[in-house]
């Protein structure tokens, strides 16, 4: 060992779950200005922000550059996304980290269009007072909700970070909060939705509805059923497979 390296301990290098990082879409909303809103998964999927959306720290306080979307529940307010990608009739996971400033109302952080109703929501329902991840049984004015839903009410104003996934191997859809189960439910039905991905609202019967009241940061879709321990990775580090430390080993 060279003279200048004696008595040094060589650097150790941590690294999270690469498999967390390979979201099929992904929208940080890092931009923190203008209304372009990019997929940092390459999918090419990029979203435009609506009048009234603005900007604001993300879910890590201690990061100035991380940022958010920030929505008031104004009926215009909006992010949507080009292309319809996934389909919603196989497997899939779709997680966000949101933060709720009302509950006056049904509230929604990510759906995807159909013609008359969402294919999904990650939501929060507030008849129930809980969050969720909800379908339609059809796509049609008639249609009714299913949904797996939390354990717990929300709290207002914390950074909470959901995933809904669906699993065609075992029929089932599962509602995590902070990388945790909450339950589980097996939905009828089955109807892919064709239309685009949308952040901050849903669709019912024809119209948009249930406007975010809040932040909502770091956006994933997933073509897969993520699985309990890859879910609660995604829940610890919102940058999941970048370098989370460098330190010194012991010999």
């Amino acid at each position: 060992m060279p003279a200048a390296h004696q008595g040094r301990l060589p650097w150790n290098f941590d690294y999270g779950n690469p498999d967390v990082d390979s979201a099929a879409l992904r929208w940080d909303l890092n931009e923190g200005s203008g209304t372009a809103v990019a997929d940092s998964s390459g999918s090419g999927h990029n979203g435009t922000m609506a009048t009234g959306v603005s900007w604001g720290q993300g879910n890590d306080p201690e990061n100035p550059a991380d940022k958010a979307a920030t929505f008031t529940g104004a009926s215009c307010q909006q992010i949507t996304v080009a292309g319809t990608a996934l389909s919603n009739t196989s497997s899939y996971t779709v997680a966000a980290w949101v933060r709720l400033t009302d509950k006056s109302v049904n509230r929604t952080a990510v759906s995807k269009n159909g013609s008359y109703t969402s294919g999904f929501f990650l939501n929060y329902v507030q008849a129930t007072g809980r969050w969720a991840f909800s379908r339609m049984d059809t796509d049609s004015s008639t249609s009714l909700p299913i949904r797996a839903s939390s354990n717990t009410s929300p709290v207002l104003g914390r950074w909470t970070h959901l995933a809904g996934v669906y699993d065609t191997a075992t029929g089932k859809m599962t509602l995590y909060v902070d990388g945790v189960a909450q339950s589980t439910t097996a939905p009828t039905g089955g109807w892919n939705a064709t239309g685009g991905y949308i952040i901050g609202r849903a669709q019912w019967n024809g119209t948009f509805t249930n406007t975010w009241h809040g932040g909502i940061d770091d956006v994933r879709i997933y073509g897969k059923a993520l699985t309990a321990d890859q879910v609660a990775t995604l829940a610890g580090d919102e940058n999941a497979g970048r370098m989370l430390k460098v330190r010194r080993a012991a010999l």
